[in-house]
């Protein structure tokens, strides 16, 4: 019996969290990745592909330009390090995740999200490319562990210890401001065919509480991004709205938010607590989550004073 419950406790300890393999002869890296699957490099990796505005956020912020091998469509809108510095020059941009256009880079290294399409991520492995698969960052945690894990990935350990460390120090310096906590901000977001709010568990929830607010689409428990009616934003009535900014030249959720007279008589609209982030930090999962809550409680400091 006693045997018995040993092995029991040994087959636990086992099944209890993936246990990376040895390293393989010279590899470079060889770990378990976020999606369960063995990520094994022989290299220093070279030809790197990120395939979201968030991985390519980070990845930009680690490695230069000379190891990337493309750039997905969606940086040009939406990742802050490209709004920063522009659009590398002569790097391929794909529109699409699938496998022809990124094989078609001839790509060292593919780092991804797990909620991308499960098939193109199988058939990049099949044809011998190595794809580190993220998963959705529920805290700010987990964007500091993110960094931290892909500059061992990457080979840039220094780099990502640095820039772990700076975050650590904003995300300390947010926490520590409690002047704004009574405060009930909610998101808006109406591209013409109604409106959407984000809840509990969203990129955009982290943001609000980051930067030291309630975010009043949770309440209720409701999570993650879900279609909300006039009825309902009106009983909310948050102290202020958070709409995301141009896209292509456009606002259509500022402008369809002003144009609503069922909202007008809100109190974010009656006082003109409206506040219009940057679409490329609107609902980022890179580090620039914390540049987002910086520019939304600054936003905030800058409000005129409520009407009575």
């Amino acid at each position: 019996m006693r045997l018995l419950a040993s092995t029991l406790l040994l087959l636990c300890a086992a099944c209890s969290k993936p246990q990376a393999p040895p390293l393989t002869g010279e590899a470079f890296y060889q770990e378990i990745g976020p999606d369960g699957a063995t990520i094994l490099l022989k290299e220093r990796p070279v030809r790197i592909v990120p395939t979201s505005s968030s991985t390519a956020d980070i990845i930009l912020a680690l490695v230069g330009t000379e190891r990337l091998a493309g750039l997905p469509e969606t940086v040009r809108s939406y990742s802050y390090e490209v709004e920063l510095n522009g659009l590398p020059d002569g790097l391929p941009i794909f529109n699409n995740y699938n496998g022809e256009s990124l094989l078609a880079l001839s790509p060292d290294l593919i780092v991804g999200h797990i909620y991308q399409d499960l098939g193109t991520t199988m058939v990049l492995r099949q044809a011998g490319v190595p794809v580190y698969s993220m998963r959705y960052p529920k805290s700010v945690e987990d964007i500091i562990a993110d960094v931290e894990s892909l500059s061992a990935l990457l080979g840039e350990r220094e780099r990502g210890d640095a820039l772990a460390q700076d975050l650590r120090s904003r995300r300390d310096t947010l926490r520590a401001d409690l002047r704004r906590s009574k405060l009930r901000v909610m998101t808006y977001t109406n591209l013409g065919s109604g409106v959407w709010t984000a809840g509990a568990g969203s990129s955009v929830d982290i943001l609000i509480k980051l930067a030291g607010m309630q975010n009043a689409g949770a309440e209720g428990d409701r999570d993650m991004d879900y279609q909300i009616d006039t009825e309902a934003l009106v009983v909310l009535d948050p102290d202020i709205i958070l709409v995301a900014g141009s896209v292509s030249g456009l606002t259509p959720s500022l402008n369809f938010l002003r144009e609503d007279k069922a909202l007008s008589g809100l109190k974010a609209v009656r006082n003109e607590h409206i506040i219009v982030l940057p679409s490329s930090l609107f609902s980022c999962n890179s580090q620039h989550l914390l540049t987002a809550a910086e520019q939304l409680r600054d936003a905030v400091e800058a409000l005129p004073v409520a009407q009575k």
